[in-house]
């Protein structure tokens, strides 16, 4: 990775990327956000969803060890749509990585969405989670889009001109009476308020992840244990042509062990942390360049991308009260076809006091398609 320390440090980084984004093409989401259809009902379809992803992650720290993720995502969905507002789905959820001969996750998938009007919706089941959910990657990690896609619960999304909201319970671990092991649940919420409609660029971000082990009908000799994650801060868009956005973003982490054992298996060097999130993006058509500058204080969270944490995700014996990085993402998304997404970025992390230089690298095409099988008559 010489060649790439020289070109970073040269500042032809910012240079090059700026260059990029000058290219023409059409901005496209990496996964497309389920929509209700309003003349599908009645209407008996198949969904398809479909990744390929490689994510490969250069780390060589204490905190995070390298590894290369390489394989694809099937979920194909029997959907009936009992009127235009309810839609209820049934299939199944099949993850395989490269390299590996047996299917490494296969789960039966059930799902009832409604939605109540035009701002609101339920869902039961299986939920539109992971990425969809847009949480902030210091609290979220990227690889979790493969390694633990799966939610169910059950979530309330809301969104009109003023606020973009979603609020879910993700059951992640089922006990049984007796079972030696302990029932695992997060509950989660993302808002995004926009409080000036003369002023649509300005919106105040809020997020919340609450993550929690316990049970009381296991056998597990562990303790209940409880760990909160919040963020909030404001964000501003600037539109500086018909294609060019200047985004800005200043969000305030704050962890909070709420219930932790003091030794063994899930406890934490540290109570309480919080952390800044400076972050600049430029936007163009297809491209993305992001440069942030990260500084936290004995910040902890379980389901958070580990080179920003303060604990170490394989030795329990390291931490490190403050973490103050320069972070550089540069990211491409193109629509191959009306169904086929592609998605290529890269990740660049500079450790401030160690001087480390570590990367990673991302590829997915996601495919989504209905088929209309049948219109059934009333």
């Amino acid at each position: 990775m010489q060649w790439f320390r020289t070109f970073y440090k040269s500042g032809l980084l910012p240079i090059t990327s700026l260059m990029f984004l000058l290219l023409p093409g059409h901005s496209q989401e990496i996964i497309k956000t389920p929509k209700n259809c309003d003349s599908c009902a009645q209407q008996l379809r198949i969904d398809f969803s479909a990744s390929a992803f490689i994510k490969n992650n250069e780390w060589t720290n204490e905190f995070t060890r390298g590894f290369t993720g390489i394989g694809h995502l099937l979920e194909p969905r029997l959907v009936y749509y009992a009127s235009s507002k309810t839609k209820i789905s049934l299939g199944s959820f099949l993850l395989q990585y490269g390299g590996s001969e047996t299917i490494d996750k296969l789960i039966p998938v059930f799902s009832i969405r409604h939605q109540f009007d035009p701002e609101t919706a339920l869902v039961i089941g299986r939920l539109q989670g992971h990425l969809f959910h847009r949480l902030e990657e210091p609290l979220y990690r990227y690889d979790r889009f493969y390694t633990d896609n799966f939610e169910y619960g059950i979530q309330w999304l809301w969104k009109n001109d003023f606020v973009d909201s979603d609020l879910w319970l993700d059951w992640d671990a089922f006990l049984r009476e007796g079972e030696d092991k302990q029932e695992q649940f997060q509950l989660g919420l993302r808002q995004d308020w926009r409080p000036f409609k003369i002023f649509p660029g300005f919106k105040f971000r809020i997020q919340m992840l609450l993550t929690h082990w316990g049970g009381e009908i296991d056998v597990s000799p562990l303790p209940a244990a409880s760990i909160l994650n919040t963020l909030a801060g404001p964000a501003l868009t600037l539109a500086l042509n018909e294609h060019l956005n200047l985004h800005f973003e200043a969000l305030n982490f704050y962890y909070n062990g709420l219930s932790l054992p003091k030794e063994g298996m899930r406890s934490m060097p540290f109570e309480k942390g919080n952390a800044w999130y400076l972050k600049a993006r430029l936007s163009h058509r297809n491209f993305e360049f992001m440069y942030a500058y990260w500084s936290a204080n004995k910040f902890i969270a379980p389901f958070g991308e580990y080179q920003f944490l303060s604990v170490s995700d394989y030795n329990p014996g390291f931490k490190q009260e403050n973490r103050k990085l320069f972070r550089y993402v540069l990211q491409y998304k193109q629509a191959l076809s009306k169904s086929l997404n592609m998605c290529l970025r890269g990740d660049l992390y500079h450790d401030i006091q160690s001087g480390k230089l570590e990367n990673s690298v991302f590829l997915v095409l996601s495919f989504n398609e209905s088929f209309l099988l049948k219109r059934l008559k009333n």
